[in-house]
């Protein structure tokens, strides 16, 4: 899983012209991840931006627009995927309920 978000990563650094090998884009996305893991206030994304802004020479509000970019296209992704669940599962009543659509929602 890591290895097509590294690789769509590259693939949005492509589209600004500055692409890389995909065995750095994936160094670069993995240390981004544990660094989100383990730090307070996450900033993998900004270690991502650090890391790809000096290997490749790109300007340091370009680099945070991939990382942002790149966080949105998991924000749709998981957004689509609690959408195809509700009416997978079956759980289209929910919405009837009032509260409990909120808290699924919320959880987005």
């Amino acid at each position: 899983m890591i290895g097509l978000r590294a690789w769509r990563w590259n693939l949005l650094l492509a589209q600004r012209e500055h692409e890389m090998s995909l065995g750095r884009a994936w160094g670069i996305y993995a240390i981004g991840l544990f660094l989100g893991s383990v730090t307070p206030g996450r900033l993998g994304d900004l270690a991502k931006a650090y890391y790809v802004q000096g290997d490749v020479q790109m300007d340091w509000n370009l680099a945070i627009a991939g990382a942002v970019t790149d966080r949105l296209f998991d924000v749709a992704f998981m957004a689509l995927l609690a959408i195809w669940a509700l009416f997978q599962l079956e759980l289209t009543g929910v919405w009837s309920g009032g509260g409990s659509a909120l808290y699924l929602v919320g959880g987005l």
